[in-house]
């Protein structure tokens, strides 16, 4: 017994190493959130309909993308009628497998799709969501304590998305104390601090960058995705590059925007440039 679980504690530290998202220095991300429906909305319309081989060629063209750019992270976000989740999510880490060098992004909002995820992926995963919504937080950390993986946490409460950031980070920590009690450290903790549109709700957007201004603060990575920002306004991406800019500026880890979004992945190219990182 005591051999099982030296070997276990073994081949979870091997997975760590090897795990983009877990480790201690990734600097600043452009996730490729072309098959990511948040980045990209169209996408929703576009694969639901899709029969796997439809689906299957348009995930392996995104990956090999990837692995020219040096292998580039990518979020896979697909939906479609003809699969439930937990069979997409399998089937879509299952690809990702043959691209070992690609950081990948996976989203599920069940306990069956996680369970996948788990079982099937060998890549370099960040998984999409943990919030700290009491009905949910609990079957999901007994289904991560399984097989630990860096976990996207989504500042949103019992009682909805807090107004501030003492409220978010309130949000966070709460989750925080129970992903630490399965082994994952702060560092594999990534905080969505939302991006709501300028439009609708600008006095929010300035609380998303204070969020991620306050969670890097206390050692936490943080993720956005920064074209959500310029929803319904008619300089969309002029409004996405000013937020990702002002985020980056925060210590904003990851940004999903998607390639053809040309005036954000050009902000950000040009910021990483001036500020001297490479990406």
């Amino acid at each position: 017994m005591a051999e099982k679980q030296q070997s276990e504690v073994h081949e979870l530290q091997r997975e760590t190493e090897g795990n983009l998202w877990s480790q201690p220095d990734i600097g600043f991300q452009w996730v490729r959130g072309d098959l990511d429906y948040v980045a990209n909305p169209a996408i929703i319309f576009e694969c639901y309909n899709y029969e796997w081989g439809d689906l299957k060629r348009r995930v392996i063209d995104i990956l090999s993308k990837a692995r020219k750019a040096s292998g580039a992270p990518v979020s896979l976000y697909a939906r479609s009628r003809n699969f439930t989740e937990a069979e997409l999510l399998g089937a879509l880490a299952g690809l990702a497998n043959a691209y070992p060098e690609v950081p990948v992004l996976l989203h599920c909002f069940g306990l069956d799709g996680l369970r996948e995820i788990q079982r099937v992926s060998k890549a370099k995963v960040l998984v999409n969501y943990v919030s700290g919504e009491r009905w949910a937080l609990h079957g999901i950390l007994d289904v991560l304590a399984n097989r630990p993986l860096p976990v996207v946490v989504q500042t949103i409460g019992d009682e909805g998305i807090p107004r501030d950031v003492a409220g978010r980070m309130k949000v966070v920590e709460g989750v925080w104390r129970e992903l630490e009690a399965i082994g994952l450290s702060r560092s594999e903790v990534y905080v969505d601090a939302l991006s709501p549109s300028l439009c609708a709700l600008p006095e929010t957007l300035k609380v998303s960058l204070s969020t991620v201004e306050a969670a890097k603060r206390e050692g936490f990575r943080t993720i956005l995705w920064p074209a959500n920002a310029g929803l319904g306004h008619p300089h969309r991406q002029v409004v996405g590059s000013a937020f990702v800019s002002l985020a980056m500026r925060q210590g904003l880890d990851v940004a999903v925007v998607r390639a053809s979004d040309h005036e954000l992945v050009v902000c950000m190219d040009t910021i990483l440039k001036l500020r001297g990182d490479s990406q």
